[in-house]
């Protein structure tokens, strides 16, 4: 079985759709898709419609999307929410009417391959792997990335972002069984990227320092059971110098994740052995 894993990243969700558009082109397509944070809205998204057509419409709604699809208001608006000592900066009603509108299912039932998103229990702090009931709301819970956006409550459980103990969910894909997994990491900034403008800057670089070491160390635990592709491709030129809120590069982001995916793809492709078994990245 083959999986697909994609982490979360902010705005670089918009990578992981051009490199998601590489792999179909080259007819790499997943039977189960995982994700984590904005890697759940495109693994939902993908499950739903696996196919050449899906990715490439994919990659239109990254390039359509708006600030005002995601964080609503001004700075202004947003100071008075934290005064008034709410549980979140921003409500996250847009993005649930962002996801019930261009999301083609509302059940894990209804999707045409497996999917799995992850998420935290806000109360035992523990990995939790939601793949069954409201697509929408798991996938909220996924992406509710704390101080943020609001816990996101199901069946009695109050969730925050996944990334918090998984933002590339390897460990997922093989423990359902995959033994061939692509992973798109987008989740991991260089030193050019490290520019904090706002708190959700702040949270993502602190998302991506804990989980860098977490990933390495599943990386070199599950070699041992599946046949693993790292693929992680940068989002180009001056678009890795934007805040992670900012959606204003996404049509570049996807042009330069899409074109490096591809290049990966035919190195590998041209060497005798094809693709390495861990950590081939683009």
């Amino acid at each position: 079985m083959r999986a697909l894993v994609l982490s979360g990243g902010g705005n670089r969700g918009a990578v992981e759709a051009g490199a998601i558009l590489a792999l179909f082109e080259r007819g790499i397509f997943p039977d189960l898709v995982v994700g984590t944070s904005v890697g759940a809205i495109n693994a939902v998204y993908i499950a739903c419609q696996p196919s050449l057509v899906g990715a490439k419409y994919l990659c239109e709604l990254w390039r359509e999307v708006n600030k005002e699809d995601v964080f609503p208001g001004g700075i202004f608006k947003r100071f008075f929410l934290l005064l008034s000592k709410r549980d979140r900066i921003y409500p996250n009603d847009r993005l649930r009417e962002f996801l019930l509108r261009h999301v083609p299912c509302q059940k894990f039932g209804e999707t045409a391959i497996p999917v799995s998103v992850v998420a935290t229990s806000l109360d035992k702090g523990e990995e939790v792997v939601l793949d069954s009931g409201n697509l929408i709301e798991a996938t909220l819970a996924s992406c509710a990335i704390p101080g943020v956006f609001p816990p996101v409550e199901i069946d009695g459980i109050r969730y925050v972002d996944g990334g918090v103990t998984d933002n590339a969910p390897l460990s997922v894909a093989a423990d359902k069984g995959a033994d061939t997994i692509y992973v798109v990491n987008v989740g991991w900034i260089s030193e050019r990227e490290k520019i904090i403008r706002n708190v959700f800057d702040i949270t993502i670089a602190s998302f991506n320092a804990m989980q860098k070491k977490k990933f390495a160390t599943e990386l070199e635990h599950y070699r041992a059971r599946a046949r693993i592709v790292h693929i992680h491709p940068r989002c180009g030129c001056d678009a890795c110098d934007i805040s992670f809120s900012d959606f204003s590069k996404s049509s570049q982001m996807i042009e330069h994740a899409h074109a490096t995916t591809l290049a990966t793809l035919d190195r590998w492709e041209s060497e005798a052995n094809g693709p390495p078994n861990a950590n081939g990245s683009g």
